[in-house]
């Protein structure tokens, strides 16, 4: 399995009650730890991060602060993870929460499912409280960036 493949099993997964809540999101929120997370933190990047540990992929950082964007951008700066150009199967991360709900943090992160000539087709957790299918540009300014985990060789 792939951490798309993965993702791709949880589209239309939707929170309980529009709070970052319901049995499903804590599962996501909970990676690498026992205790739920009702801490209030948005689930984009546990859901990225969940997607990888449920395929034995361990991501470079700890899990637990992985699930913040930031934390998981740094994590894979510092282990050389990012890349110039998208990848399918890879990471991407944008500046802003976009369709992502209000709350702490300023970024959002997903998965990118296909590379496509001039747009993107990502599958991204807590879009409009749920797990959906995106389609961006690849010239969107909202985009800061993008991974690739395991690092590509060469």
């Amino acid at each position: 399995m792939t951490p798309i493949a993965i993702a791709r099993q949880y589209l239309g997964t939707t929170e309980l009650t529009g709070k970052n809540d319901g049995p499903q999101i804590r599962t996501f929120m909970g990676v690498g730890e026992v205790k739920e997370a009702d801490d209030g933190l948005p689930w984009c990047a546990a859901f990225v991060v969940f997607c990888f540990a449920t395929c034995r992929i361990a991501l470079p950082g700890n899990p637990w602060k992985n699930r913040s964007v930031r934390a998981l951008y740094k994590s894979l700066w510092e282990a050389g993870g990012l890349t110039p150009r998208p990848t399918s199967g890879g990471i991407i991360f944008f500046n802003s929460r976009g369709g992502s709900d209000p709350g702490k943090g300023q970024w959002h992160v997903g998965l990118i499912e296909e590379v496509r000539d001039t747009d993107l087709v990502t599958i991204e957790g807590n879009v409009g409280d749920a797990v959906r299918r995106c389609f961006h540009s690849k010239t969107s300014p909202r985009i800061a960036g993008y991974a690739q985990w395991p690092k590509l060789q060469g």
